[in-house]
């Protein structure tokens, strides 16, 4: 049987120039941080990578923080900055405020700041396409909102949260209050490679993964503002100027850097393609397939995803991986857990429903016939279901 693979959201193809790139470093004898030509010539590889994501985020290089994944990431962040906040104003309890459809390794964390009393936690409403409310988020800050951490795009569904606008209440608020806080972070990951980068240049924080843009798994990059506060959360050796101690894997750095720049640099492209595949599957699905409905709006999608219900078919990703089609129910991060999405439940969908719902994410290696064969066979599995 010849799989397709329509679960790029989840995780890329190493893109063969990625590979060429990274090919040279691996198993190079030199730790980065020794002092000897062996060392300093790695050393050199991973600071030729780190003025490459920096010029991208027009960054400083000390700005640019390689971590082993974009959960660690996302955690450093979260745990990092009310670490600080806490130093400053011991008698204040700070405030984190997230959306309902963070990637769990933001609202996982965030939950647990709050049961153990660390934060008091604010999750923001959505409305019906999923959209946080501007006016909402500038009535929610106050003298203890240390952090803000919307997604740009969620990995579920594809919807976009308005970026730039958010960063513009936040800094209205700052320049307002004469305070550096609270701080804005964004989580990236899915939107780098399909969506514009100017869009989210000037949050304070943001995360990217490279194995989502065709680069190595095992690699987080996270951008910092020019003086963040923020408290490391594990210590060692001091690499990644103090924020994350350990050796660094010179290989997937390079290949990591080398991932984001083909991204920014094709980017149009990307969307150009992409959004053919989801104006194409969409009006193919809406066709061929009596009652199936989508999660939000076309002009608040990112084009890679295209999230939808089969009214009585239960557990579809199951059922295409038996067809030989990679799909999802939700979060790759969360497939071990059967029980229904929480992004899907959040914008409205029961737990019956949640559970008959699919995400199918395309890539550069995607075909208008792999989205045919994708509803040949959803009709076939809707017949059996339906029996």
């Amino acid at each position: 049987m010849n799989r397709i693979y329509l679960d790029y959201a989840a995780t890329t193809p190493l893109d063969p120039r990625v590979r060429a790139a990274m090919e040279p470093w691996y198993g190079v004898a030199g730790n980065p941080n020794s002092i000897h030509a062996e060392g300093q010539r790695t050393r050199g590889a991973i600071d030729e990578s780190r003025r490459t994501v920096a010029h991208i985020f027009e960054r400083k290089e000390e700005q640019i923080v390689f971590t082993p994944s974009a959960t660690t990431a996302n955690n450093l962040v979260l745990q990092g900055v009310i670490q600080r906040f806490k130093k400053l104003y011991a008698h204040i309890t700070p405030e984190i405020i997230i959306s309902p459809l963070e990637h769990a390794s933001i609202y996982e964390t965030a939950r647990r700041l709050e049961r153990e009393k660390e934060i008091v936690l604010t999750i923001l409403s959505i409305d019906a396409q999923g959209r946080i409310s501007l006016k909402e988020l500038e009535e929610k800050i106050s003298p203890r909102t240390a952090l803000i951490s919307i997604q740009w795009v969620n990995n579920e569904t594809g919807l976009t949260q308005p970026i730039q606008e958010i960063t513009e209440v936040i800094r209205a608020y700052r320049a307002t209050h004469e305070s550096a806080y609270p701080f804005f972070h964004t989580d990236a990951v899915q939107g780098m490679g399909h969506l514009a980068t100017q869009e989210i240049k000037n949050a304070d924080y943001i995360t990217i993964s490279t194995h989502k843009i065709y680069g190595p798994t095992g690699l987080g990059i996270l951008i910092l503002p020019e003086e963040p506060l923020l408290e490391p959360i594990i210590h060692g050796g001091g690499q990644e100027n103090g924020w994350w101690s350990g050796t660094e894997s010179v290989d997937r750095i390079v290949g990591g850097a080398r991932a984001l720049l083909y991204a920014v640099e094709e980017q149009e492209d990307r969307f150009k393609n992409l959004s053919h595949l989801y104006t194409y599957t969409k009006k193919e699905l809406s066709t061929r397939i009596p009652g199936v409905s989508f999660y939000g709006a076309d002009e608040f999608i990112s084009p890679h995803v295209v999230s939808f219900r089969v009214p009585g078919v239960l557990r579809p990703d199951i059922a295409l991986d038996l067809e030989g089609i990679a799909v999802s129910s939700g979060a790759a991060c969360s497939q071990q857990n059967v029980a229904p999405s929480r992004i899907f439940q959040a914008l409205g969908a029961s737990a019956v429903s949640a559970q008959e719902s699919v995400r199918v994410s395309f890539g550069n290696q995607t075909t208008q016939k792999d989205i045919d064969h994708l509803i040949d066979k959803i009709i076939i599995i809707e017949k059996r279901s339906t029996r």
